[in-house]
């Protein structure tokens, strides 16, 4: 689809865009590839890493950055929990541990990271 075709569309139908806020990034397992584009003469960066659906998406086709994401939140629940089970019950920490950790851990496995080394950490 032309850029012609695409601003025009962007136009009839009223939408607007915050160019700020627009990035691209190229995915392949080769090296750098110098490209630009720019949206009616406004340069769109472009990035390493990108958030879709809250799944982190890298440049390499690898799962680096959202797999030291989880193991940050994983990690941050797990010093909750440990301050938490000198003031609290058993049953206020299960909950706890359900909404915290076991939702990131389960989310994760839904988006297809699965156990690895790393998350052994934690």
């Amino acid at each position: 689809m032309s850029s012609k075709k695409i601003n025009h569309w962007v136009r009839a139908n009223k939408l607007s865009n915050n160019y700020s806020k627009n990035y691209f990034m190229l995915m392949n397992n080769y090296n750098t590839i110098n490209f630009s584009v720019s949206i009616y003469h406004h340069p769109i960066s472009t990035q390493n890493s990108l958030k879709y659906l809250g799944v982190i998406l890298g440049d390499k086709l690898c799962r680096k950055p959202q797999i030291e994401k989880l193991v940050t939140q994983l990690s941050k629940s797990c010093g909750m929990l440990f301050k938490l089970k000198h003031y609290t019950n058993i049953s206020v920490l299960k909950s706890v541990y359900l909404a915290l950790f076991h939702s990131n851990l389960t989310y994760s496995y839904l988006t297809g990271e699965g156990p690895t080394r790393r998350l052994y950490s934690v």
